[in-house]
């Protein structure tokens, strides 16, 4: 088939606006318009893209999955107009940065802030998504480097270890055990145990860690009160905020929150995550990235030995 960009336009705005109406007031054309280019996207597809539902359209998984091939496209696409700008003058050079939520809470901003300081005229765009997706973009020149886990043999993109997180428990800081130097697998017997789910963001060519962490407190015959999962180690600790129980989250996670009030302690447990820094496959970083990556390695250096100083078993 032969796409059709006024179809693909009018599809992508069905999606980002929930109905062809909104769609429309968007595109500024009339509602039979929106829905005529559906059809036609649909018919020359051969796809059907959307269900009614009590006078609602809902995307069937066939479109949600077309939408994020078409975000992906975007991405690419604004990358493309930002090099030509570049070339031509009209704007200072941009560094484009793909990265695992993780990093981009509190460590990373932290890291461009200081070395904006000094290259204060120049631009820095930061998306978020799963190791997968940031090395897809690395390797397409939709952003100049990332963070992410490891992806293994991935022959596109080159893969150098930034720095390995210790995974640590975050504790309220009136918890009984907040005052010890280091909790053990059976300190979380009887306790509500926070942890992360196995998405994409934590997916690499180590062992499942919390596969790991089973293993260990089976080995150990502890048995946790409850388990709770989240998404997220931020989350995780927005719930010991909550004084629900016990986290298990890597160091950095820990570190931020320790600005809230929490308290983490090094557990018993030699688990790392291990965070790479991803790069083109040709190497031919401008003056300006290489300056960055450069303010990026200090940086992690000073991480890694904050936690080896907090973390000696580590």
């Amino acid at each position: 088939m032969k796409l059709n960009i006024k179809q693909i336009e009018v599809f992508a705005a069905v999606m980002e606006h929930g109905s062809t109406t909104s769609a429309a007031l968007h595109l500024r054309i009339s509602q039979p318009s929106v829905s005529k280019h559906l059809k036609l996207l649909e018919a020359s597809s051969g796809v059907n893209l959307f269900v009614r539902n009590n006078n609602r359209l809902v995307p069937t998984a066939e479109a949600m999955a077309l939408y994020e091939e078409i975000k992906r496209t975007y991405v690419g696409v604004s990358h493309l107009e930002n090099f030509v700008k570049n070339l031509s003058g009209e704007v200072e050079y941009e560094i484009g940065i793909g990265s695992m939520p993780m990093l981009s809470y509190s460590w990373l901003p932290q890291v461009i802030t200081g070395f904006l300081r000094d290259y204060d005229h120049y631009s820095v765009s930061i998306l978020i998504s799963t190791t997968q997706a940031i090395g897809t973009w690395v390797a397409s020149g939709r952003v100049d480097l990332g963070f992410c886990m490891e992806m293994g043999d991935n022959i596109s993109v080159r893969q150098e270890l930034l720095m390995q997180l210790p995974l640590v428990c975050v504790l309220p800081p009136g918890h009984k055990k907040a005052r010890q130097p280091i909790v053990s697998s059976n300190d979380l017997n009887g306790e509500t145990l926070i942890t992360l789910t196995q998405s994409d963001d934590w997916k690499s060519e180590k062992e499942d860690w919390r596969s790991a962490v089973k293993n260990k407190l089976d080995s150990d015959k502890v048995k946790p009160r409850n388990m709770i999962s989240v998404s997220t180690s931020h989350d995780a600790c927005e719930f010991v905020s909550c004084g629900l129980g016990i986290a298990l989250v890597p160091a950095l996670a820990a570190i931020d929150h320790e600005k809230k009030g929490l308290k983490w302690i090094p557990f018993d447990f030699d688990y790392k995550f291990d965070i790479f820094l991803v790069l083109p496959k040709t190497g031919n970083e401008s003056v300006l990235v290489s300056c960055f990556l450069d303010e990026l390695r200090r940086e992690a250096g000073k991480l890694d030995a904050e936690i080896r100083a907090r973390n000696p078993s580590g």
